[in-house]
């Protein structure tokens, strides 16, 4: 692998979302329908570690088994800039995310959890974020809690790093665990100072939070002399006052360069780059792994490149690439998938219609989310054309947030037989909010409730006479 390499926005490398679970060691080996061998994994990888813009999501989550270290990680050593949000959930053996991003110097949060654009959660082994490049999230914020071993998390000044609209911070740290001792960097100019009290902002004890000389409010950036970017850049750049040499840009990516809008002809995809109507249409889909029979349906219209209709539009059913103005209501249509965290499940929230499946198991780490988070999540959806499955969601008390679903139709049942699938919810007492006016219509299959323990056996009874369905 090459080392310390510096890519500028005129030679970026472009990767999609990452979703690292359960094992380290198998970041670029998680299997799909178009991996047929190992060595998909290895140009998968090869790629991943050339990227230096990653257009979507970063999670790693659910690393829980013992005796793992910091060297079973994987390093994306040139990217710079990550889209979406990151999350970091129930890691094991990493002690600091600079391990794993040691040059990332943009956070976009085009994406947000819970509007968080960086999200580290209940990791028992970190020690620092360590994260010595960031320099701007440009949306969103940041949420740091019950990481028992985390110090260095309010010796960072965030407040020069949070840029956007939304700047929700919420960061926890044990007491009297931490020294928080910064680098004795003492007449370092480099080195950020709060203002009013004067201490350093630093990341660890090796790395204070670095500012430019000439500049220390610009988020520009300058090169490693000093001099500084220009103003459409973020976080720095190889060469001063060159819209071609920034390593990110503030506003839009113009075939390498920075500028501030898109020329008439072109459209604006997810608020930072330009492309033609040609290479819009060309995108895969925003996931980690596209699988050969997934569709490109990114849209080029209204000067946007975007995956979806904007509001009042629908797709156009001869043309994917196309939207077209609806005539009254203007249902969404989204595809099912397995939903195993709140970000996931808030991808559905504008939705009326799945096609296919929804399958829900959020065994971990949301117990503390709000019943309005769901019903966000799931308050829009009317009808699902595969099956409903919900299980081992402990943090569901009740079914309340599909308050408009309707009919479940059962073109697909969850083992040949259901439509309709809920257990082993811990702490599930009633079901859906339905009456005699609104009923859930189930076309084809059956319903099953098994070992939901707090759930009486009268409410489903009751829940299950006003459900309309069709046993063949």
């Amino acid at each position: 692998m090459a080392t310390n390499l510096v890519y500028s926005m005129e030679n970026e490398v472009r990767c999609g979302s990452v979703d690292i679970r359960n094992d380290p060691r198998n970041a670029f080996h998680q299997p799909r329908r178009n991996m047929k061998t190992d060595e998909d994994g290895k140009e998968r990888k090869l790629k991943y570690r050339e990227c230096t813009i990653l257009e979507g999501d970063f999670t790693i989550s659910m690393i829980t088994r013992s005796n793992l270290t910091d060297d079973l990680f994987p390093v994306f050593e040139n990217l710079r800039e990550i889209t979406g949000s990151i999350l970091v959930f129930q890691i094991r053996g990493l002690t600091s995310l600079g391990r794993i991003f040691p040059n990332l110097r943009v956070i976009g949060g085009h994406s947000l959890i819970m509007n968080y654009a960086l999200v580290v959660y209940q990791n028992y082994d970190l020690r620092d974020i360590g994260l010595t490049k960031l320099v701007a999230i440009k949306n969103g914020g940041v949420r740091i809690t019950e990481n028992p071993r985390l110090c260095y998390t309010r010796s960072i000044s965030w407040k020069q790093i949070l840029i956007g609209n939304i700047r929700d911070l919420i960061i926890d740290q044990v007491a009297g665990h931490c020294k928080n001792d910064c680098p004795t960097s003492e007449n370092d100019p480099h080195c950020f100072r709060d203002p009013f009290t004067s201490n350093m902002a630093c990341w660890n004890n090796t790395h204070c939070q670095r500012i430019c000389i000439n500049n220390q409010k610009t988020l520009s950036g300058c090169t490693i002399n000093d001099e500084l970017c220009h103003e459409e850049c973020i976080g720095g750049c190889t060469r001063p006052n060159d819209t071609f040499a920034c390593f990110s840009c503030r506003h839009l990516d113009l075939n390498g360069q920075c500028v501030s809008k898109c020329p008439d002809h072109l459209y604006e995809q997810l608020g930072r780059r330009c492309l033609t109507k040609y290479e819009c249409e060309a995108l895969y889909p925003v996931t980690s792994y596209p699988s050969a029979d997934e569709k490109s349906v990114w849209k080029a219209f209204k000067k946007h490149c975007s995956y979806e209709c904007p509001n009042g539009y629908r797709e156009d059913p001869s043309n994917s690439h196309s939207c077209i103005e609806c005539i009254n209501f203007c249902p969404k249509k989204c595809p099912g998938d397995t939903v195993d965290s709140i970000s996931s499940a808030l991808k559905f929230s504008k939705c009326n219609m799945i096609e296919g499946n929804l399958e829900i198991d959020m065994r971990i780490g949301i117990e503390s989310t709000s019943a309005e988070k769901f019903t966000e999540a799931f308050g829009e959806i009317e009808e699902i054309t595969g099956y409903l499955l919900i299980r081992f969601s402990s943090a569901f008390m009740s079914l309340h947030m599909f308050k408009k679903l309707r009919r479940i139709h059962g073109q697909q049942l969850w083992k040949n037989l259901y439509a309709l699938v809920v257990f082993e919810n811990q702490n599930l007492r009633q079901l859906f909010n339905v009456d005699e006016e609104h009923k859930i219509e189930i076309l084809r299959g059956k319903i099953s409730f098994q070992n939901n323990r707090m759930l009486c056996y009268d409410k489903v009874l009751r829940k299950s006479d006003l459900c309309s369905y069709v046993l063949f």
